[in-house]
């Protein structure tokens, strides 16, 4: 029986804002993939027969269910299938080591994991008791497929989602080096899409290729906008710089969202000068620092197409400061800042220490006050409560400095966070691991300019007394206890590492070359 479809799209809830949008639009395209395309009417009936199945499965409101696969149709309608069915969507990020995936599972306490087949591994220190159903992300699996249709339904949900009830949970690694749930209310996103519909230039006719990863907020959050606007998602055919060029032309994508890294690897291969990429309207940017000179080359090689920046935290539901919209025929006084506040954000600088305001031209601590913010971490009243030092203000723990009109810069970071090819990696998780071999007393970690990721993961270390083990070593070991991405690119071994008077390691001297004092392995 087909599912009765709601006309209500101006509701908060996600999954009422499909059901809207596909009878406002029920046979235009909403997703495509490698092998299908699937209609806006299409999606909402899979979204409200999951989000059914999963209350069947005995799943209560509140309760959780992991996404473990690459971008996908399913992805997204088990999106829209927990806002219908009150359930806790958890993406978790495929690029982490077994171990990691486990602690997440047992953090978030999720009853069951949808999980693409060749990432089950992944899946090998999760407790047995947690439901595991196969998905493919080029096609409906049959598994999947046969759960979500086994009975059939005639309404979503026996009462939709409201502004404060927790849609989503998505993990970000701190500064403590412990993984934490951030929690995204129904009201976050509504108000995360308000906001970002106009700034993203979005109408109906829009094809947006969705390379970000789902487990990112931008990379989930994006997709949800694209289709609330009645826009088109594009899974991509693959992440290599020659598969996302030929998407690009191939399938006429109109909007996109890339790490500069990425684009600066497309600048690089010689097809793309060559390549039809007419039909592109906006390229978004942002997630990790970038070049003037490659924004500036991508504007001359594509002058039809608008850039903007974008700047936002998983903790704000996704972008809160924005770029104007330019072309490379427009002055651009904005290249190397990260613009305004979103429609719906208020900035603040404060003086990390005095909390105190801060005149323009003065760096200090970037604090964000919006509906996007989140409500807290999943279980951690604590560090709660340390996110907010005012009442509905949220420190980003990033030092930024904005000018008379406003226009906000980003400096440096509080937190000794490293963004390397659009991934964070947080050193003080990365020194956890490495402190834990066996020859290794301390360890730093810090990030170094690379012109393909924009930084590049390194350490440095020292020995307890009489061990000895080389650097290559160190990484070697690294590489079996966290994400590739995490992992240091090198690692030097030191005689003792730089402090502070009160102790405080000196990482600014460390990414000085002549301030190492390196240990004779050989």
């Amino acid at each position: 029986m087909r599912a009765e479809l709601s006309t209500d799209v101006t509701s908060c809830c996600l999954g009422e804002r499909l059901l809207g949008v596909a009878a406002q639009r029920p046979t235009a395209t909403a997703i495509t993939t490698a092998t299908e395309r699937i209609s806006f009417a299409e999606l909402a009936e899979r979204s409200v027969r999951s989000a059914a199945a999963l209350r069947r499965t005995g799943l209560d409101r509140g309760d959780r269910f992991a996404i473990l696969s690459r971008n996908s149709a399913t992805a997204l309608e088990m999106f829209y299938a927990a806002s219908l069915s009150g359930t806790v969507v958890v993406p978790v990020n495929h690029r982490l080591a077994a171990r990691e995936v486990a602690e997440i599972a047992a953090d978030s306490g999720v009853a069951m994991v949808f999980v693409e087949d060749e990432l089950s591994e992944l899946l090998r220190d999760v407790p047995a008791h947690v439901r595991r159903l196969r998905v493919d992300v080029d096609r409906e699996g049959d598994a999947h497929r046969s759960w979500r249709d086994d009975h059939d339904v005639s309404s979503p949900t026996s009462r939709v989602n409201i502004a404060g009830d927790v849609v989503l949970q998505l993990y970000t690694t701190g500064t403590t080096g412990c993984a934490k749930g951030v929690l995204t209310t129904e009201g976050n996103l509504a108000a995360m899409m308000a906001s970002f519909s106009g700034t993203f230039l979005l109408h109906p006719g829009a094809r947006y290729l969705a390379l970000l990863p789902m487990f990112h907020i931008s990379g989930g959050g994006t997709p949800l906008g694209v289709l609330a606007a009645g826009g088109q998602v594009v899974m991509p055919s693959g992440s290599s710089p020659t598969a996302v060029l030929n998407d690009l032309a191939e399938r006429r994508i109109t909007h996109v969202n890339l790490v500069p890294s990425l684009i600066a690897m497309l600048l690089a291969d010689p097809a793309t000068a060559t390549a039809d990429l007419g039909a592109l309207e906006v390229l978004m940017y942002g997630a990790a620092p970038s070049g003037d000179t490659t924004i500036t080359e991508a504007m001359r090689l594509l002058p039809r197409c608008a850039f903007l920046h974008g700047y936002g935290l998983t903790e704000c539901t996704g972008g809160v400061a924005y770029t104007p919209p330019v072309r490379a025929s427009d002055v651009n006084p904005w290249l190397g800042t990260i613009g305004l506040a979103a429609p719906g954000c208020e900035l603040r600088v404060v003086d990390p220490v005095t909390l105190q305001n801060l005149p323009a031209g003065e760096p200090g601590e970037v604090w964000v006050r919006s509906e996007q913010n989140t409500t807290g971490y999943w279980n951690r009243p604590e560090e709660t409560a340390a996110l907010y030092a005012e009442p509905g203000w949220l420190r980003t723990g990033d030092i930024g400095v904005r000018d008379e009109a406003g226009v906000l810069t980003l400096k440096d970071r509080l937190k000794d966070m490293i963004i390397s090819g659009g991934e964070n990696v947080y050193s003080a998780e990365v020194e956890n691991v490495l402190t834990s071999h066996p020859a290794v007393l301390e360890a730093a970690v810090y990030g170094l300019p690379d012109e393909r990721w924009g930084e590049a993961v390194h350490a440095s270390v020292t020995l307890r007394p009489g061990a000895s083990v080389t650097g290559d070593d160190v990484v070697q070991f690294a590489r079996g206890q966290l994400a590739h991405y995490k992992c240091p690119k090198a690692v030097e071994v030191i005689a003792e590492l730089p402090r502070s008077a009160n102790g405080k390691v000196l990482k600014r001297l460390l990414r000085n070359d002549d301030s190492r004092v390196k240990v004779d392995t050989n």
